[in-house]
């Protein structure tokens, strides 16, 4: 199932007159679906935060991609390292 949250999470544009904003939040959503279950998995640590870095970064490159070609450009330039301070800087 997981798998299919990932894709989810890849493949998620934004819609049709959507705010960059609300589609961050989608992003983030999504992405706090995915993370919500790695704590009831039976793994080591350092597997789980390999993992919720993963996810964390899949939500940021997801935002951006779906941004406009002329922010995509400012927000990469700028480099930020989370969806959250990637949302803050549209």
């Amino acid at each position: 199932m997981r798998d299919f949250l990932v894709q989810d999470l890849i493949s998620l544009k934004p819609m049709r007159m959507e705010s960059s904003y609300n589609f961050g939040m989608r992003c983030q959503d999504t992405c706090s679906i995915l993370i919500n279950p790695l704590n009831m998995l039976n793994c080591i640590v350092e597997e789980k935060q390999i993992r919720l870095l993963s996810y964390d970064d899949l939500a940021l490159k997801t935002f951006i991609k779906g941004l406009p070609f002329n922010l995509q450009t400012t927000i990469r330039l700028r480099n930020p390292n989370s969806l959250e301070k990637a949302m803050s800087l549209v």
